[in-house]
């Protein structure tokens, strides 16, 4: 299984739930029908999507486990995670985002961290970099400033303006 998101609040009465997603392909993951999990006291707890859209750029999904706001409290901050999608959905020279995690990140020749989280916002895409001081910066996935993804050798080159990736 693998982390696809965060249930970060709770949207209207009937138990839906607004996800701060990590995954791409929603359409796949957050189609009605598919099962999610999250790690309720230990245990992962399965949970069947019965709807989803996106509101106010967040991903908001009613299981059929939940009919009532009450019922979803205790699921507020926790990760929700999918199966595993099979690498034949991809084309040629295409990854799932979750595949850069610790991926290192170069710039002007340099190291200057790795990838610790991918997550969704504001209809964009943004890499939680770890700096090499340990401090921790966002990036905005947008070709302006990833340059090359290397798969092979675990790398992001990336180009950036002055004051971007400062503390």
């Amino acid at each position: 299984m693998k982390k696809i998101g965060k249930i970060v609040n709770k949207k209207g009465l009937k138990g839906d739930v607004k996800i701060l997603s990590s995954s791409d392909f929603k359409d796949i993951r957050f189609k009605k029908g598919n099962k999610l999990f999250i790690n309720f006291e230990g245990n992962y707890k399965e949970l069947t999507v019965s709807n989803w859209y996106i509101h106010k750029n967040f991903d908001i999904i009613k299981f059929k486990e939940f009919n009532y706001v009450d019922e979803v409290e205790n699921i507020i901050n926790l990760d929700i995670f999918g199966e595993e999608l099979n690498d034949d959905i991809l084309d040629e020279d295409e990854f799932f985002f979750e595949d850069l995690l610790n991926f290192q990140i170069i710039e002007d020749g340099n190291c200057i961290g790795k990838v610790v989280e991918i997550f969704d916002q504001v209809g964009k895409t943004y890499l939680k970099i770890e700096k090499n001081n340990s401090s921790n910066v966002l990036l905005p996935y947008v070709d302006e400033f990833i340059k090359e993804v290397k798969l092979e050798e675990k790398k992001i080159i990336i180009k950036t303006i002055p004051g971007l990736l400062d503390d």
